[in-house]
């Protein structure tokens, strides 16, 4: 199996257009544009303020920062009214994704979210059930949620959360506002991030999770 941003290498920045063919020299503009690029591709993301709630239905793309920027890009969605409900979500089909080096803020429910089809009912048998799995977030800046910093809805399996910073939950609704809410997902690695001023809990792994690891964290100022 291909590994995450494996594929061609598209580029975004402030400056950008989306008519644009998205190049390093000829960039997109919007998050959104380039959550459309084909399963695996690499989206280098310039240093800029990018207000927008995008869903990434690919498999394998890979979203980070550009590495020579000193600042992170700032990726934000408001956080107080019902909509919209995340800043980035990944669907169900997006297995093997990346977000690295970016700061994601807002979100009137989250600031990043998984996708599963484990409610849909008609029968579904066992197997069939999957949440978008294999992901990884790693050197980002998460924080001001409406509520959970990070959802991580059931099937999602295999995930990983390293080297982040997680803050700041619960800025709509804080009565229920973890910094990583995840339910019924197997095997989620949470490790050397610093999770701090949570509404609730800092890590909240539940609904028959099995084999989840949170390991050499900072948490600290969190209600639960």
């Amino acid at each position: 199996m291909p590994s995450a941003g494996s594929g061609p290498a598209f580029f975004v920045s402030p400056s950008g257009n989306d008519s644009n063919p998205g190049s390093q020299i000829a960039p997109w503009r919007t998050i959104a544009k380039a959550a459309l690029t084909p399963p695996w591709s690499r989206v280098y993301v310039r240093s800029g303020s990018y207000n927008e709630s995008v869903t990434i239905n690919n498999p394998g793309v890979a979203l980070e920062g550009w590495p020579g920027d000193t600042l992170k890009p700032l990726i934000w969605a408001q956080n107080q009214e019902e909509k919209p409900s995340w800043v980035i979500r990944f669907g169900i089909n997006a297995d093997d994704c990346l977000l690295r080096n970016l700061e994601i803020q807002g979100g009137s429910y989250y600031c990043i979210k998984t996708e599963s089809n484990w409610n849909w009912g008609g029968g579904m048998l066992p197997e069939q059930r999957h949440g978008s799995s294999r992901l990884t977030v790693e050197s980002c800046k998460i924080h001001g949620s409406g509520r959970d910093c990070f959802k991580f809805t059931p099937g999602s399996r295999d995930c990983v959360v390293r080297n982040c910073e997680i803050f700041d939950s619960g800025l709509r609704d804080p009565s229920n506002a973890e910094g990583i809410d995840a339910v019924n997902c197997d095997r989620l690695w949470v490790v050397g991030n610093h999770i701090h001023d949570i509404a609730t809990n800092g890590v909240y792994v539940k609904g028959g999770s099995i084999g989840s690891v949170i390991e050499n964290n900072v948490i600290e100022r969190c209600k639960n």
